[in-house]
């Protein structure tokens, strides 16, 4: 925030929300701007036909990102019998006592 510790001391927490505030819209300004460079350069080498919508700044804002969904007990189980597959594992099963 720019701030000497002095100035951080002396300031209200009502200044401090503002000075943050205004940071988080600093820091999204500077994001959109390498959002843009970084859309305008995928654009240019897009596949169109397999991506037909261009990318967007947003595409690149890490802020924007999606969160992916949660895997069900299966899918997890899929995904460790790759693991343990791809690095030469083998599946034992357990015997009920």
């Amino acid at each position: 925030m720019h701030l000497t510790e002095a100035d951080f001391w002396n300031s209200t927490l009502a200044q401090i929300a503002a000075l943050s505030k205004r940071y988080r819209e600093q820091e999204e300004r500077l994001d959109f701007r390498t959002g843009q460079i970084c859309a305008i350069l995928a654009n240019i080498y897009r596949d169109h036909k397999r991506k037909s919508k261009p990318f967007t700044p947003q595409d690149f804002m890490p802020q924007y990102a999606t969160i992916p969904k949660k895997q069900t007990s299966e899918e997890m189980l899929a995904t460790v019998k790759i693991i343990n597959q791809a690095f030469g594992g083998k599946v034992k099963k357990l015997e009920p006592k």
